[in-house]
């Protein structure tokens, strides 16, 4: 299971204004999925 996109989902249904995710990760990956991930 996807958290973070679940965690999406409930925000919109739920109508939030906003959505944090946070996390003790030392990077993140942009455009996770693709073939060409990109690591800031």
């Amino acid at each position: 299971m996807d958290e973070d996109l679940t965690s999406a989902e409930l925000a919109i249904a739920l109508k939030a204004d906003h959505l944090l995710l946070l996390t003790d990760v030392s990077a993140v990956m942009s455009d996770y999925g693709i073939r060409q991930v990109v690591t800031p």
